[in-house]
């Protein structure tokens, strides 16, 4: 009988040993696979402090003045985590403040979604406004409820394989009731000697438990203290190096004749005209085109005939949801194009030939140069070294972010005059005519501005152009 409980001893120390071991390298894994993810969702969204910003400004949550201090800190906050779960270091701190920072995530996705507001997460670099059919939410929430988890077993089960946390192995126990083999000698003496011995003993086992567990206190303190110091520093490091690296929002060089604030606007038809059409694009945006392909030729009278005048916002956030970098390339054609004096022609013929969206054909720099030659006299050597320097990639960063701070989400976005009118003005669908019908109804009794192509291929002629107006008064 002694024996079998001997041997059912030794079999359940056994399996405690092994369940001990397992858990050990099982929790290496998660802690090594939550590091890869912070690791990439840092490093993805480190090279560029301004999309970062971008990202964070998209949740329509923290005030301007914390947006970027927030979006500049995030990426070297994450790879700060990243390296202290690659030593091994304080992991349950580090896994505290990892499942902190999930839950935020998951927080601000289901507060977007919640709210209807069409953004990338930013999770791994992008982010930002994106058409309503791009969203990932459910998808998104998912994947971070799902490294939650795996930061809930490190704060669980702390301990793992190949950690540099101190007193990790742990060392053989000194406890002095561990058995010396002096102790099981049989040695005459008094019950007295035996009673002071064991009072010896006892007194020793408390102090040296004492003396225990203040060093653990120590390493504990002097661990965490080391995790709070390089998360700290980690973050301030990256905000100072972020706004050092930030690009201006002022554009350096920006197309000729741009207007507005910062010259991120290209004006085609008459300055003077009495009503001002405002449009949001995308060049790889397909309701775009769809809705170019629809309106140009009408929107192309309306300036002809001095009826308006329209502001075109040159946006890029399709590359961040799909890759690519048609968005981009496109949008800086197109600046090249205007300083050509050729945006209205250049622009038509792009939307006419704009690819698939998943398909990024304008992010080829030779594409956009080869579509110039439907455009007489802009095929030059000077708009070709445009396209190909991307002369005005700091101008296509800054409209992109002037849009991310708007209040705008989606493309097209339509206005006349302020006022809404894409898909609907009010109650009325958009067509060709009802857009003629309600700039004419805006212009009434107001004087036409100066007819003409101003410098662009005139559109064919049509209603759009005939003035319905009465005289100025």
């Amino acid at each position: 009988m002694a024996s079998q409980q001997a041997d059912r001893g030794r079999v359940g120390g056994l399996r405690r040993a092994v369940d001990g071991a397992a858990a050990e390298w099982f929790g290496l894994a998660v802690r090594l696979g939550l590091a890869v993810v912070w690791g990439w969702a840092g490093l993805a969204k480190v090279s560029d402090p301004a999309e970062a910003a971008q990202a964070v400004r998209a949740y329509e949550i923290l005030p301007e003045s914390l947006v970027k201090p927030v979006g500049w800190g995030l990426p070297f906050l994450e790879l700060a985590l990243a390296l202290l779960l690659v030593l091994g270091l304080g992991t349950r701190i580090v896994a505290v403040v990892s499942a902190v920072l999930l839950l935020v995530f998951i927080a601000g996705i289901s507060s977007a979604w919640a709210r209807g507001i069409s953004i990338d997460c930013g999770c791994f670099g992008g982010g930002g406004a994106v058409d309503e059919s791009q969203t990932k939410y459910l998808q998104e929430i998912l994947r971070d409820t799902g490294f939650l988890l795996l930061s809930a077993w490190l704060v669980y089960r702390p301990r793992t394989r190949l950690c540099w946390t101190p007193g990790w192995p742990p060392e053989p126990s000194a406890d002095p009731d561990d058995p010396n083999p002096l102790d099981w000698q049989e040695h005459p003496m008094s019950e007295k000697n035996r009673e002071g011995k064991r009072n010896a003993r006892d007194k020793m086992r408390e102090s040296r438990a004492a003396e225990e567990a203040k060093a653990r206190r120590t390493r504990k303190l002097a661990v965490g203290g080391v995790v709070v110091a390089v998360i700290a520093a980690a973050v301030v490091v990256g905000v100072v190096v972020q706004n050092q690296r930030s690009k201006p929002e002022t554009p350096t060089a920006a197309p000729a004749g741009t207007v507005g604030d910062k010259n991120l606007v290209i004006p085609v038809g008459a300055a003077n005209a009495p009503s001002t059409l405002t449009v949001y694009e995308d060049p790889r945006c397909p309701a775009c085109g769809s809705f170019e392909r629809s309106f140009s030729p009408t929107i192309d009278q309306l300036e002809d005939a001095g009826k308006i005048v329209v502001h075109y916002h040159i946006v890029s956030f399709i590359d961040r949801s799909l890759g690519g970098s048609g968005s981009k390339y496109g949008a800086n054609a197109l600046g090249c194009a205007q300083d050509a004096g050729h945006f209205r022609d250049y622009h038509d013929v792009l939307y006419r030939n704009q690819p698939e969206e998943t398909e990024d054909s304008f992010g080829s720099k030779q594409t956009l140069i080869d579509l110039a030659k439907q455009v007489p006299g802009l095929d030059t050597p000077e708009f070709r070294s445009c396209v190909n320097d991307n002369k005005f990639g700091g101008w296509v960063s800054a409209v992109q972010q002037d849009f991310d701070k708007s209040s705008f989400k989606s493309t097209p976005t339509v206005l006349l005059n302020g006022e809404a009118v894409y898909p609907k003005k009010g109650d009325e669908q958009i067509s060709p005519e009802n857009l003629v019908k309600w700039v004419d109804a805006a212009n009434q009794g107001k004087e036409l501005g100066t007819a003409g192509s101003n410098g662009q291929s005139p559109a064919p002629t049509s209603t759009a152009g005939e003035s319905n107006n009465p005289p100025s008064p």
